[in-house]
């Protein structure tokens, strides 16, 4: 499961809803395969209007890596080391932000691990963020559309908390607790609108993104039947349970 974007004016607007506005602290994930760094080599990956933002760079140093950024009085940025980013092969990307230790960048490969990047550079800046309740959010391109990410991107998943390394190599692996979701596209390459499984039907609008032709290799990967019940998904006790269905995990 994912879409293919061209790198010139393919996009999904996932809308403003109150439910994806301003979220503090926060972990966005999913995996990409970049054909190229993009147009004008910083092709955006995910964004929340200009004030919360992860990209590729390729524009200048560091070559080769991506970064993430949240506007506030002083910038909260970080950029991982050069030649982090391997085009025309699958990578998982995720950021966690939250006020005080700022944001942190990580990284995986199928078959892999994923763990926290070197970094180039890292500032979790200062004084109040930069509100964004008035911008879409979106996947693929930034909000003038002139920073179009050009290759495959699936599995996008926006969580209102931290997660942990451990946390975050099950959900590269497709295995994840629904609870603290704000925000979930598998990105089935379909239909329009691109569904929000999270329950919260941010649906997203799509512009060209056609379906891909070789999804990411994970293990499993969590299907909600019906993105309206995600409560379904955890047990009494407070734990996921697992559904077999012909090879791939699911919830029931």
């Amino acid at each position: 499961m994912a879409r293919n974007f061209d790198g010139l004016d393919d996009s999904i607007n996932c809308g403003s809803a109150v439910a994806l506005d301003d979220i503090v602290p926060f972990t966005w994930s999913c995996w990409i395969y970049p054909e190229t760094f993009g147009e004008l080599n910083e092709g955006w990956i995910l964004g929340k209007g200009t004030e919360k933002r992860i990209k590729l760079k390729n524009d200048a140093a560091p070559l080769a890596s991506f970064e993430m950024t949240v506007v506030r009085t002083v910038n909260a940025t970080a950029k991982s080391a050069a030649n982090q980013i391997v085009l025309n092969t699958w990578q998982f990307v995720a950021c966690t932000y939250e006020s005080t230790d700022g944001p942190r960048l990580y990284y995986g490969t199928p078959g892999g691990s994923a763990s926290e990047v070197a970094y180039f550079s890292r500032d979790a800046g200062s004084g109040a963020e930069a509100s964004e309740a008035a911008d879409s959010f979106l996947i693929a391109t930034n909000p003038p559309l002139t920073r179009s990410f050009d290759g495959l991107i699936s599995g996008v998943r926006l969580v209102n908390r931290i997660l942990s390394v451990d946390q975050l190599n099950h959900t590269m692996r497709g295995v994840f607790d629904p609870r603290n979701i704000y925000g979930w596209w598998e990105l089935f390459g379909t239909a329009s609108p691109e569904p929000d499984w999270s329950g919260n039907n941010n649906h997203g609008t799509v512009t060209g993104a056609l379906q891909a032709d070789h999804p990411p290799g994970i293990s499993a990967i969590w299907l909600a039947p019906n993105p309206n019940r995600k409560q379904s998904a955890v047990a009494a006790a407070g734990q996921p349970y697992l559904k077999r269905l012909g090879g791939i995990m699911g919830v029931e």
